[in-house]
């Protein structure tokens, strides 16, 4: 069963359709990277995957969930890190990840996860106070948060030093063969490099990279 399955997906915002209809799917256990050009869409693309916004026509399946007519039961078994941590500015990382523990009903310990993701020591910390590197890493961790089936990241490794950039990578291959992961990169590299298969974005739909 696919993580994600797409088949004649659009989206239009007025007048203004973003793509012509794609398909696009990523398999249990296979780490996929978008390209694209800056406002083709990759974030909307993410977005509508994780039902955070709704596409215009098209089908949407998610582990086997149909998420179009069934949103609510999709949503909990998808990840998503946006490019922008919307975190609360006056809780902190560890509060967050307690929070989100409750949100989903699951046992989570917040200080391994906190040293898992770098964080220790800005673990009570208010998040209106954390670099972006910071916030970004908290974002990480929610979104991994329970392993879900379906992981989407928007640009990971931005604002990342090179430990937090590990810590990325080791986050994808603990997924790898296990879980599904798409995550949205400008860097054609670093994509070939960490997914097992790299895709683009343009105004025609999805394409093989």
């Amino acid at each position: 069963m696919p993580a994600l399955w797409m088949s004649g997906l659009r989206k239009r915002f007025g007048a203004r359709e973003l793509w012509a209809p794609l398909d696009l799917t990523v398999e249990a256990g296979e780490t996929v990277a978008l390209l694209g050009a800056n406002g083709v869409g990759k974030s909307t693309l993410l977005r509508i995957a994780a039902t955070a916004s709704r596409p215009t026509a098209g089908a949407l399946v998610v582990d086997g969930v149909d998420a179009v007519r069934s949103p609510d039961q999709a949503r909990p078994r998808v990840g998503l890190q946006p490019q922008d941590a919307p975190l609360y500015a006056e809780l902190t990382p560890h509060e967050h990840l307690r929070w989100w523990a409750r949100l989903h009903g699951v046992a989570v310990d917040p200080d391994a996860t906190l040293v898992q993701f770098g964080l220790a020591q800005a673990a009570h910390r208010p998040s209106a106070v954390l670099s972006r590197g910071q916030r970004q890493r908290v974002a990480l961790a929610l979104a991994s948060l329970p392993d879900p089936p379906l992981l989407l990241l928007d640009e990971p490794f931005t604002a990342l030093d090179a430990a937090g950039a590990t810590q990325v990578e080791a986050l994808l291959a603990a997924r790898r063969g296990r879980k599904g992961t798409l995550m949205a990169l400008h860097d054609e590299a670093l994509a070939r490099r960490v997914a097992d298969r790299v895709v683009r974005l343009d105004r025609t739909g999805v394409h093989p990279a």
